[in-house]
């Protein structure tokens, strides 16, 4: 009985994390290679909040993507 009340609390656990708001889930892989590369590339830092919740590392993307570009776009023409 022990074995399956823990079975049905990590499905529930895993349910819930599932239904929580997309801004509170942590970033995905594909942004935080992103974000990285951002950092990197334009000297900036990568805010903590950043790295743990999806909704700010889209508004950090958000915020430098356009810089990105024209830097790369930039070093492309030379």
């Amino acid at each position: 009985m022990d074995r399956l009340r823990e079975r049905i609390a990590i499905c529930f656990a895993n349910s819930l994390a599932v239904c929580l708001d997309t801004d509170l889930q942590p970033p995905t892989a594909a942004q935080m290679q992103y974000a990285t590369s951002i950092a990197r590339e334009l000297g900036v830092s990568l805010p903590y909040e950043a790295l743990r919740f999806r909704g700010t590392m889209a508004d950090f993307i958000d915020r430098f993507a356009d810089a990105l570009r024209a830097k790369r776009e930039t070093y492309l023409r030379k």
